[in-house]
């Protein structure tokens, strides 16, 4: 037994980290059989790869390798028993996140920069994140270098413009700093 022509090709296209055509192919193979044990795994592979392309990449190419080791039936339940797993310990990871932030947001008038890290990497859009939590609460820097890192921050993640605001009001409040004005000089780049 072997994986079907369009499947393999998908499955190829996620091993190459083509998340497009490795979605296209799987979404038009589950509408003609959507009991198909591969095209599943398939779809649940592209899910993950939303949120880590490289693991899932790797997963991809696992597939195949396992598959010719132990043969295809093999190779999908250990795939599915790895994706079981998977879940479960993000799950895991979410919920004790969540748990605590809900307790420091509760408690606090704001939150560290540390937590605020934390909390940006449990979701997949950087910019949603930071409106949902800064709508909320504010951040609470701890010293100059973490600051500097939050304004890096923003502007790595197409927030120039917001880092360019916090820079005008830092600007207003305190004296002339040299890094600061580097940021600024990035930020205005970035921006345009």
């Amino acid at each position: 037994m072997s994986l079907k022509k369009q499947v393999k090709q998908a499955f190829d296209s996620l091993s190459r980290k083509n998340l497009e055509k490795a979605i296209e192919i799987f979404t038009h193979e589950h509408l003609k059989d959507d009991q198909d044990e591969d095209i599943i795994l398939g779809l649940l592979l592209c899910d993950l790869a939303y949120t880590n392309l490289d693991h899932c990449a790797a997963l991809s190419e696992y597939f195949f390798v396992l598959s010719k080791e132990m043969g295809l039936e093999s190779a999908r339940e250990k795939m599915f028993e790895l994706l079981k797993s998977y879940d479960e310990k993000e799950q895991i990871a979410f919920d004790h996140i969540i748990s605590s932030d809900r307790e420091k947001f509760e408690s606090l008038e704001g939150i560290s920069y540390e937590d605020f890290k934390n909390f940006i990497v449990t979701k997949p859009n950087f910019k949603e994140a930071f409106e949902d939590l800064t709508f909320s609460t504010r951040i609470i820097f701890s010293n100059r270098n973490d600051l500097y890192d939050f304004l890096n921050l923003l502007i790595d993640n197409d927030c120039a413009n917001i880092s360019l605001n916090f820079l005008e009001n830092l600007q207003e409040t305190s004296q002339f700093d040299p890094i600061l004005n580097k940021i600024l000089q990035k930020a205005v780049e970035y921006s345009k």
